[in-house]
């Protein structure tokens, strides 16, 4: 595993919708573009956050 810090929790889309409280449609948003940023990657079923500067 490249450098990044894996969270360790699992969250599905709709608990991260009920937790912050935006739609499904907006979560896909954002976390594409994280992942187009490079802010986050995938590993397995995991967010690991690669850049926690």
């Amino acid at each position: 595993m490249e450098g990044g810090l894996k969270l360790a929790i699992m969250l599905t889309q709709e608990t991260m919708v009920e937790l912050i409280g935006i739609t499904r449609q907006r979560v896909n948003q954002v976390m594409n573009r994280w992942l187009e940023d490079g802010i986050i990657r995938l590993d397995e079923r995991y967010i690991v956050l690669t850049d926690i500067a």
